[in-house]
């Protein structure tokens, strides 16, 4: 009875060997290229001199299961003005922070097209919650480095929040982020 128990347990874990060597390593997927969008992660040391931004509030029905961001990428590059701000609530509650920081630091500006952007500020909505005095949008928020005439490397997420956040927290954290990276108060 016991060597049928551990005749099958040694196949099992061969089985699991053989397939865990045939699994592709995460570090190759997540240098995956897509029509020349490179996904691979940055800093906002990127974005430190840059000054003009684009906001995009999109409700995605992209899920980005390899966690490449590549779709988010493209998904961004490839938003019309008008698309952007189709989600109202979130895209005004972000927009409102901004602008205070614009007001405060004189170091960003907005564009009204994707392709006048330095980088672009990607809020993915993921669900709405509902309370009794209120509705909260949460999601994802990405800062994209939108390539320039000159930029040799392509357009890429060089920042993300940690996790899902509502809306104005989320700006808040790049936001804090961005200060802290070009020495503003």
């Amino acid at each position: 009875m016991r060597s049928g128990y551990l005749h099958y347990a040694l196949k099992i874990a061969l089985l699991m060997l053989i397939s865990h060597s045939c699994i592709e390593p995460r570090a190759a997927v997540a240098r995956y290229r897509l029509e020349g969008v490179d996904a691979a992660q940055g800093s906002l040391m990127e974005i430190k001199e840059r000054r003009r931004a684009f906001l995009i509030v999109v409700r995605s029905s992209v899920i980005d299961a390899d966690d490449s961001g590549a779709s988010i990428v493209k998904e961004a590059l490839e938003t019309d003005a008008r698309d952007a701000r189709r989600h109202f609530y979130p895209y005004n509650v972000i927009a409102r922070k901004l602008n205070e920081y614009m007001r405060k630091h004189h170091s960003m500006s907005a564009v009204d097209e994707v392709w006048q952007a330095d980088y672009i500020i990607y809020f993915n909505l993921v669900q709405y919650r509902r309370t009794i005095n209120g509705v909260y949008p949460y999601g994802e928020l990405y800062v994209i480095l939108n390539r320039g005439a000159d930029d040799a490397k392509p357009a890429r997420i060089i920042w993300k929040t940690k996790k899902i956040l509502w809306a104005e927290d989320a700006v808040k954290e790049f936001l804090s982020e961005l200060k802290r990276t070009r020495g503003e108060r």
